[in-house]
């Protein structure tokens, strides 16, 4: 299920599974566990546990490395 440290991802970019680090505002390690019907070519959505930490958020640009 969605949790934190969870990210959905296009799966042509990064396969389901895939272990990444973001770097900037929203560091840490993640795994890509969904693909979002919206999310398409090098964008991700990170899993955030309320509407409103979202928004505060908004969109960003961030680094990706994969680790697996």
């Amino acid at each position: 299920g969605v949790r934190n440290g969870i990210i959905a991802a296009d799966p042509r970019v990064l396969p389901l599974g895939t272990r990444v680090a973001l770097a900037g505002a929203q560091s840490g390690s993640f795994v890509v566990a969904d693909t979002g019907g919206k999310i398409k070519g090098k964008k991700i959505d990170i899993w955030m546990s309320s509407c409103s930490e979202a928004r505060r958020f908004g969109r960003r640009n961030v680094t990706i490395s994969v680790l697996n």
